[in-house]
């Protein structure tokens, strides 16, 4: 109470028993007017208990008011914030209820949370918050239809395929480190140079020939991720300049069976490299010919399929980049060919010959264009040996791009295809930040799931980190963060609730008053403290308040719990526990253009 209410409250309760006592004497006083002559005692005291009654009846509306005026000056007006928890009825419409759809969690009541999105989402969970088991394998069984999985250690894949399999999905693994075999089986696999063989093949393919062999040489030898940018780009400018020219040679030369291990191998051999470039250039010197021998582009099988100026246009291409590497390589004291070599051969050494990727990337035993064809969902598990993690993660992130590539140029843009990239911090997406913004138009809704901010920052750069936030609709923070960026985010994104703050001054005197006054302040939704400290997720729906929410593993789940085979990892043991969450729901068919697969 403040000093007024005090005040007020002091004198009522004196004032009601003074007017009760007064009323009750009235009443055995008599009447006022007795034998026609006014009783000036009686006439007295009922002017005495109206006069007071009255006053003890203002002092309790005085009272009553000062107690709602009181209690509305308690109430926070939001002038410091209105941050708050999403309620059910706010986020219900945001949910799927009677479809499948990516998996987020459930609340404090046991109610499922699905929900879909158009664009992106990620998932940050620190080491020891069951990503796998609360997040990626719930969320991969609640999708329905095609996915792009890469799965950094195979466990995914080892606890998924069968039932995947089983629902009617066609599963595709690429498995670059040959884990867990005698549980997949045999690997497909996929050639990264099939799109440049195609570009030749295709009517109109040769005005994409070169576009696309620069993007590969710049997926080969990428930009490393600095502060404040790399301006000389000097030296790998001139290694993917000889990338690029090998790579064409092979296609040329092989075709559809041309491999990254064959421009591996054509780099090393300096002699043939050179030899290659003069025949390409149209200066190859052969003992008892007259003339330079020129390579016969003009005579490949699939040359009639293009226009000719583009023929021409290309053949010229070709042989001006042959002869510009060629006049490099003929110095045999050049230093600048000397380092452009090297960054060529240390750039895709990963595919020598003599390694278990080259085995995955020397044909194409599927096409990443399937995820978006056919009647029957496809998955593709892309995998690779943690223990070898160096040495495959480049083939890792170039296969990746390989997929989007295809699923973005295919013409079946409605078909969505969902990319869950688990330890995303592990090795670098190519084109992120783009692929965040454009992915909708193609159909890719991307799922980035990794450990902390600053892991994210230091792969992709500061830029990316915004451009995450911005064109996320849904944002999955797992309990446990610990990291400082992670936290800042989390409480910025929550944002801040009005709260007042009372404050009490004793003051001294002959009526020794107490006053006490309040006042509106900001508090976190959540504090640094409490955040490290909760054991609950923390979700964010587009534009919806944040979710408190609870994320049990898939053994806790019905029907996760008995479609998931055991993982590898945990002795080949099968993982039940007490269900906590039962989640039925239908699948949705995607909608189908007329004349499209």
């Amino acid at each position: 109470m403040t000093n007024k209410e005090h005040q007020n409250g002091a004198r009522l309760l004196p004032g009601v028993f003074l007017s009760a006592g007064l009323f009750w004497a009235c009443g055995q006083f008599g009447p006022i007017v007795k034998g026609g002559a006014i009783d000036p005692y009686a006439a007295l005291l009922v002017f005495s208990a109206g006069v007071i009654g009255l006053a003890t009846l203002a002092d309790g509306f005085q009272l009553l008011g000062d107690m709602v005026e009181g209690a509305a000056a308690r109430k926070p007006k939001g002038l410091k914030g209105m941050a708050a928890w999403a309620k059910w009825r706010e986020i219900k419409r945001e949910l799927s209820m009677r479809y499948w759809a990516p998996f987020w969690g459930m609340t404090p009541g046991r109610k499922a949370l699905l929900a879909s999105y158009e664009s992106n989402a990620m998932t940050i969970g620190p080491a020891g918050s069951s990503k796998s088991a609360s997040s990626v394998i719930p969320t991969i069984l609640s999708i329905r239809g095609s996915k792009f999985i890469c799965d950094f250690k195979g466990e995914l894949a080892a606890c998924l395929k069968a039932r995947l399999e089983k629902r009617g999905e066609i599963v595709r693994i690429i498995n670059l480190g040959d884990v867990f075999t005698d549980l997949l089986g045999p690997s497909d696999a996929y050639n990264p140079l099939v799109v440049i063989a195609d570009d030749c093949c295709r009517p109109g393919g040769l005005r994409d020939v070169v576009d696309d062999v620069r993007q590969l040489c710049l997926r080969l030898y990428p930009e490393p991720v600095r502060a404040g940018g790399d301006a000389d780009t000097y030296w790998r400018d001139g290694s993917r300049s000889f990338l690029r020219i090998a790579i064409l040679l092979c296609v040329l030369v092989k075709g559809h069976k041309a491999s990254l291990g064959d421009v591996l191998q054509l780099i090393n051999d300096r002699e043939q490299f050179e030899r290659d470039c003069a025949w390409a250039a149209g200066k190859l010197v052969v003992e008892g010919s007259d003339a330079p021998i020129a390579m016969p582009i003009e005579d490949c099988p699939w040359i009639d399929q293009h226009e000719s100026g583009d023929v021409v246009s290309f053949i010229a291409y070709v042989r001006g980049a042959a002869a510009s590497a060629l006049s490099l390589l003929a110095q045999s004291d050049s230093k600048a060919a000397e380092s452009f070599l090297s960054g060529a051969q240390l750039a895709i050494d990963a595919y020598n010959l003599a390694g278990r990727v080259h085995a995955r990337v020397n044909e194409t035993s599927f096409r990443f264009a399937d995820l978006k064809e056919g009647d029957r969902p496809t998955t593709v598990f892309l995998i690779a040996d943690p223990d070898r993690k160096d040495a495959q993660m480049g083939p890792l992130a170039l296969l990746q791009w390989c997929a989007q590539t295809e699923v973005r140029r295919h013409p079946n843009k409605h078909r969505r295809v969902h990319f869950i990239i688990d330890e995303a911090t592990n090795f670098r997406v190519f084109e992120l930040p783009s692929l965040l913004t454009w992915g909708r138009s193609s159909g890719i809704r991307l799922h980035l799931i990794f450990q902390t901010l600053a892991a994210f920052e230091e792969t992709y750069g500061r830029n990316a980190v915004d451009t995450l936030i911005s064109e996320t609709e849904i944002k999955q923070f797992l309990a446990g963060q610990r990291d400082p960026r992670t936290i800042q985010l989390m409480m910025r994104l929550m944002g801040e609730q009005s709260v007042i703050a009372k404050s009490h001054n004793a003051r001294s005197g002959q009526m020794g008053l107490e006053s006490s006054s309040a006042t509106e302040t900001g508090r976190p939704l959540m504090t640094e403290d409490e955040i490290r400290r909760t054991d609950k997720s923390i979700l964010f729906i587009r534009r919806q308040r944040p979710i408190l929410t609870l994320t049990p593993p898939y053994a806790a789940i019905a029907p996760f719990r008995s479609q998931v085979a055991s993982n590898p990892y945990h002795e080949g043991k099968k993982w039940k526990l007490p269900v906590r969450l039962r989640v039925k729901r239908r699948v949705r068919k995607e909608p189908r253009k007329k004349g499209q697969s």
